[in-house]
C-alpha cells in the first residue's frame, strides 16, 4: 500500500530522497552529461516539504531565494498552469 511522504518514517524518507538523488546523477551519467548540481523538492503536502541536493545548504537557500524572485516576477505566466 502506498504512503504519503509525510506518513513515512524518517529512515524511509531518507532512503527515498537518496534514491531520487542517485537517479538524477545516474541518469545524467547515462546520457553523457557532466554530474549536475541539483536541488529536488518532494512533497504531497506543500507544508511538509523534503529536499534532496548535492550542494551546500547555503547554496540551497540562495537558489530558493533566486527561484522565488523569478517565479514572482513571472507570476502572471503561472496562471496558465492552474
Amino acid at each position: 500500500m502506498s504512503k504519503l511522504i509525510q506518513d513515512m518514517t524518517e529512515p524511509e524518507v531518507t532512503s527515498l530522497m537518496e534514491s531520487f538523488g542517485s537517479a538524477i546523477e545516474e541518469t545524467a551519467e547515462d546520457v553523457g552529461c557532466e554530474k549536475p548540481k541539483f536541488l529536488l523538492l518532494v512533497f504531497n503536502d506543500p507544508y511538509s516539504t523534503n529536499y534532496a541536493s548535492n550542494i551546500l545548504r547555503t547554496e540551497v537557500i540562495n537558489i530558493l531565494k533566486h527561484t522565488l524572485q523569478q517565479l514572482e516576477s513571472k507570476a502572471d505566466l503561472l496562471e496558465d498552469y492552474e
